[in-house]
């Protein structure tokens, strides 16, 4: 694998990841009978530590299960997305790593939703949040440029 060239600083960029993963897409699917769920698609950008410019991207999947009751007329929803990191530390005889040289990073989202059932007469309830994490090795992010 090669190092990025940032075209913009023309030198090799160390890379960041984007603070805030764009929602691309978003759907609910199911129905009364079966339960519902959310599915859509999140894009994750490593950019230029440098200028910022948008260097590699990532366009990964999620499904989130609605809770029960969940009906797309009565309820509301609201979708909210902040980058995600982690380092593998154990290799695969589940011994640690020791240097971060020989970690895998896997950058991603986490996906809430908060989900706000219809009031009960006068009262109000309370929102529910689900979430769910989502992530690609870092090897694996296309190249923009």
């Amino acid at each position: 694998m090669s190092a990025v060239r940032c075209p913009q600083c023309a030198k090799f960029a160390s890379l960041e990841t984007n603070e805030s993963p764009e929602i691309q897409s978003e759907a609910v699917e199911g129905s009364d009978e079966d339960q519902y769920q959310i599915s859509g698609e999140v894009r994750v950008v490593r950019e230029c530590a440098d200028c910022g410019e948008e260097l590699k991207e990532a366009n990964l999947e999620f499904v989130i299960e609605c809770p029960p009751g969940f009906n797309e007329e009565t309820w509301g929803y609201e979708l909210d997305a902040v980058s995600h990191e982690r380092a593998q530390t154990k290799g695969k005889k589940g011994r640690p790593i020791r240097s971060r040289r020989y970690m895998r990073m896997y950058y991603g989202a986490e996906i809430t939703v908060t989900f706000t059932p219809p009031p009960v007469g006068e009262v109000e309830t309370e929102g529910i949040d689900v979430s769910v994490t989502v992530e690609e090795q870092a090897s694996y992010f296309e190249e923009l440029v």
